[in-house]
C-alpha cells in the first residue's frame, strides 16, 4: 500500500471533507484551550509555592491568608493570629509543649523555637523528656576559681552528641574570650541576639569564600530534665544568677540547623567556623590518617599554640588508648599547650572541668586522633 504524502493533519481534513479553512479554525481554538489551561496551572503553582513559603516564614500572606472556604489558607498556612505564629514572634513556647524543629525567619534574623525541638537520635532518648523552662541567669559572669568571666571551665558538655561544637566554644575561650563577648547581644524584650556565620561559596569563583553573618534571637529558655539543662550546661553561678553564654550559642547553633536533633555529630571545622567567620585547615581525616597520619610535625602544632589558633582533635574508636580507658573513641578534644622540650600535647574534654587535662607524647598522639582541625581566632 502506497503510504499517504502530505502531513497528518492535512490528511484528515482530505478524508473528512473537512476544508483547510475549518481545519486552522480547529487548531487555533485547541492553542487558545492549551494557554488558558496553562496559565490556570501556573496560577495554582505559583499560589502553592507562595504558602509554602509562608508557612515556613510563620505568617500567612497574600493568597495564604486564613479565611472561610478551606484550602492551604485555613488548613496547612500559620495565620498572623494563630498560637504557632504567636510563638514564633515572642517567646518559646510553656513546658509541656509537643517536640518539634520548627523554627522561622523574619527581617534577616532567626527567631526562637516556636515548640521545643525533636530528638531524633537513639543517644539522646532520655532527652525527650526535655521540656523548656527558663533559666535566671546572665552571659558571663566572673568565675571565683578564675577571675575571669569567659573562660573554658564554663564549657560542660549535657546529654547532647555535640561535642565537636563545645571543643571549639573551650579552645576559643581559652585562646580569644573577646571573641566569644562580642558574639552575644542583650535585646530590649530580655531575648539574646547571637552572631554566628556560614560559609557561602560563589559559584562563578569556586576557589573563593564569602562569610555569610546571621543574627539570630534566642531567649533564656532552654530543655530542662528534673530542674537541671538537658544539653549544655551554665558556666559560673553568683546570687542566684547563672552564666548562660554556652548555653545561648549552642541553642543558636541548634536553631540555625533546625533542631537540637540536627546538630548530633559533625566537624570542628564546621564549629570553627561558624564561630569565628574565618576559614580553618584540618589535618588529617578518617581515611587519610590510617595510610598518612596527621601530615604535620610537631614543631607545626607547637607554632599553631603559639599564635593563639583554636583547635579540636578526634579521637581514633581504635586506637590502644581509646581501649584502655585514656580517651573516649569517636570524640572531640581541644588543645590546651604543648610542651616543647618534653614534645607533649596536652588536651582536655568538654564533658567538664572536673575531668583532668591529658598529656599524650606527641608519636602517641599522631596515632590516637585522626584528624586535627586548627583555626584563627584573632
Amino acid at each position: 500500500m502506497q503510504r499517504k504524502s502530505g502531513s497528518l493533519g492535512t490528511a484528515l481534513a482530505n478524508e473528512r471533507g473537512v476544508s483547510v479553512v475549518e481545519y486552522v479554525v480547529m487548531l487555533t481554538l485547541v492553542a487558545v484551550a492549551a494557554i488558558a489551561a496553562w496559565t490556570t496551572f501556573g496560577a495554582q503553582t505559583s499560589r502553592t509555592t507562595q504558602c509554602a513559603a509562608d508557612a515556613i516564614s510563620g505568617g500567612a500572606l497574600g493568597p495564604c491568608g486564613s479565611g472561610a472556604g478551606g484550602g492551604p489558607g485555613s488548613d496547612d498556612a500559620l495565620s498572623a493570629t494563630s498560637p504557632r505564629a504567636r510563638d514564633a514572634t515572642s517567646s518559646p513556647p510553656a513546658s509541656g509543649a509537643q517536640a518539634s524543629a520548627f523554627a522561622s525567619r523574619e527581617s534577616g534574623s532567626l527567631l526562637d523555637f516556636a515548640s521545643p525541638p525533636g530528638y531524633s537520635d537513639a543517644d539522646t532518648h532520655e532527652a525527650r523528656r526535655a521540656r523548656y523552662h527558663r533559666i535566671k541567669g546572665v552571659p558571663f559572669i566572673k568565675g571565683r576559681r578564675d577571675g575571669r568571666f569567659i573562660h573554658p571551665n564554663d564549657v560542660s558538655q549535657g546529654m547532647l552528641g555535640d561535642c565537636y561544637f563545645l571543643s571549639a566554644l573551650a579552645s576559643i575561650a581559652q585562646t580569644n574570650p573577646n571573641l566569644i563577648k562580642r558574639m552575644i547581644r542583650r535585646n530590649r524584650d530580655g531575648t539574646y541576639t547571637v552572631t554566628l556565620w556560614d560559609e557561602r561559596r560563589k559559584t562563578w569563583q569556586r576557589w573563593e569564600t564569602e562569610w555569610v553573618k546571621h543574627e539570630i534571637v534566642v531567649s533564656a529558655e532552654f530543655p530542662v530534665i528534673d530542674g537541671d539543662p538537658a544539653f549544655a550546661h551554665s558556666g559560673d553561678a553568683r546570687g542566684g544568677q547563672h552564666e548562660l553564654w554556652v548555653m545561648l550559642i549552642e541553642k543558636a547553633w541548634a536553631k540555625m540547623h533546625g533542631g537540637y536533633d540536627h546538630i548530633e555529630g559533625g566537624t570542628g571545622s564546621d564549629a570553627l567556623e561558624a564561630l569565628t567567620g574565618k576559614p580553618s585547615r584540618t589535618h588529617g581525616g578518617r581515611n587519610y590518617h590510617k595510610w598518612w597520619g596527621l601530615r604535620m610535625g610537631f614543631d607545626e602544632l607547637a607554632s599553631y599554640v603559639d599564635r593563639g589558633y583554636a583547635m579540636v582533635a578526634s579521637s581514633d574508636s581504635g586506637d590502644e588508648l581509646v581501649r584502655n580507658g585514656t580517651l573516649v573513641g569517636d570524640h572531640s578534644y581541644y588543645i590546651t599547650g604543648v610542651d616543647r622540650a618534653r614534645r607533649t600535647v596536652t588536651i582536655r574534654n568538654p564533658w567538664g572541668w572536673e575531668y583532668e587535662p591529658i598529656t599524650i607524647p606527641w608519636d602517641r598522639f599522631e596515632q590516637a586522633f585522626y584528624r586535627l582541625v586548627v583555626a584563627p581566632t584573632h
